[in-house]
């Protein structure tokens, strides 16, 4: 029987389902180590009887670096442009290194390396051979899933039940590059819109009889979701997109509710600015919300997968595990072409799209009900898939690259030729210092 690692960060309140989790894994695992992001997690998991440590006290070990190899972060058959592409676009804010690294390493390259000495050095000594790793996004999980693919482990990643009471697993990621193959035929339209009042018209069969409610969900500003995987850099210029690329008339003539999230709250000023003041906050819960709504508006938040399941007309902006299913129009956006993904749930394609993304949930979901075998019978499904993880696949690079990466470099050509010049001076100085200690 093989060993593998279980990458929780500090989700506590996944109790249940990371228990039920150790329990079927002992059937298939000969040692199951968790890892929690904080003590606390780790404390509270360990009267559980799981076996845990937590990377907060393992990493404040590391109290001097005596070389970083900046040229080894990245595996030799992935494109390193790109996954520095990940790097400066997922946004990470916090600098986990404990004192004195967090000084001298502040930027996410040097943060990645060091993770992944670390990482390296604990997959050998507890002799890993699978990963189970939530999110994929965060800088801990990113360099888990880089050390694991580096050293040739078997890759899993799961992230909390996109169904309800479930953990929804995959070997490729819980995104829209992750399961490829699964992609479907999607609308061809030849069609290229320019405002969103005629999507609107020409999209949904039964335009005309709806009230007009509008809900847009809003994620975090510096979801990585939003920096990796869709057309902006942040909620202001999706919300600036809103107002810009309609001609002002379904702001005027419908109801506009806005829904931000608990951890990003945006004045009310900026609101009223954008859309004429013909617009309320929501305080209600998002049931409450969905029930208002005739139609849901939001960038690639988990809320449009929820609309979907609530047959609720649905347009999303950016890519997700459910949009890569669905429809789509093409959108001009100052000189750029975006797609704009439609769930109309009055379309008969739809419907059967619907009944095709459900299907793929409940290939990848473990449910809290289901038995401890159906749980073993997904995993032994998933183990025997050739998949690799989202971030070596060629449609997530195509992505990242061309609409990300050359259009922000075009915007920041100074910016980039300055990152570049210091990215060599960090490797030379690093060189001397391996040469002369």
């Amino acid at each position: 029987m093989s060993n593998i690692l279980i990458w929780i960060d500090s989700s506590i309140k996944l109790e249940q389902k990371i228990i039920k989790l150790n329990n079927v894994l002992s059937h298939k695992y000969k040692n199951i180590v968790f890892v929690s992001k904080d003590r606390k997690t780790k404390s509270f998991f360990l009267k559980k009887g799981l076996s845990i440590f937590s990377m907060e006290e393992i990493i404040k070990k590391l109290t001097k670096i005596n070389s970083i190899e900046y040229d080894d972060i990245f595996p030799n058959d992935i494109d390193e442009n790109i996954l520095k592409g990940v790097l400066s676009f997922s946004s990470y804010r916090d600098n986990i290194l404990p004192f004195p690294l967090d000084k001298n390493y502040r930027d996410p390259y040097s943060q990645i390396a060091i993770l992944k000495k670390f990482w390296v050095s604990i997959l050998k000594e507890k002799n890993i051979s699978d990963t189970l790793i939530l999110n994929g996004i965060s800088i801990n999980s990113f360099s888990l899933a880089l050390s694991s693919y580096f050293l040739g482990k078997k890759i899993y990643f799961w992230e909390n039940g996109l169904l309800p009471r479930s953990i929804f697993i995959s070997r490729s990621g819980v995104n829209a590059f992750s399961n490829v193959h699964n992609f479907l035929d999607k609308e061809i339209n030849e069609l290229i819109f320019s405002n969103l009042d005629d999507i609107l018209f020409s999209s949904f069969n039964k335009y005309k009889n709806y009230k007009k409610n509008i809900l847009v969900t809003l994620q975090v500003d510096c979801d990585s979701n939003i920096k990796c995987f869709s057309p902006f850099f942040g909620i202001k210029e999706f919300l600036v997109f809103l107002a810009k690329t309609s001609k002002g008339k379904i702001y005027l003539e419908n109801n506009l509710r806005i829904r931000t999230h608990p951890k990003f709250k945006l004045k009310k000023k900026f609101l009223n600015s954008l859309f004429k003041e013909n617009i309320q906050i929501s305080s209600f819960k998002l049931n409450q919300d969905f029930n208002w709504a005739d139609f849901v508006f939001t960038i690639n938040s988990t809320t449009g997968l929820e609309a979907i399941l609530k047959n609720k007309c649905l347009i999303c902006f950016g890519n997700s595990y459910y949009s890569k299913f669905l429809r789509y129009k093409n959108f001009k956006y100052f000189g750029k072409i975006i797609k704009v993904f439609i769930f109309d749930p009055s379309n008969n394609i739809d419907c059967e799209i619907r009944k095709k993304l459900i299907n793929s949930l409940n290939f990848n979901s473990l449910k809290l009900e289901n038995s401890d075998k159906n749980w073993l019978d997904i995993l032994k499904k998933l183990e025997m898939e050739e998949t690799k993880p989202y971030f070596t696949n060629n449609f997530f690079n195509q992505f990242l690259y061309s609409e990300k990466f050359i259009n922000i470099a075009k915007e920041n050509k100074n910016l980039l030729i300055i990152e570049k010049i210091i990215s060599k001076i960090i490797s030379k100085v690093n060189q001397l210092f391996e040469t002369f200690s």
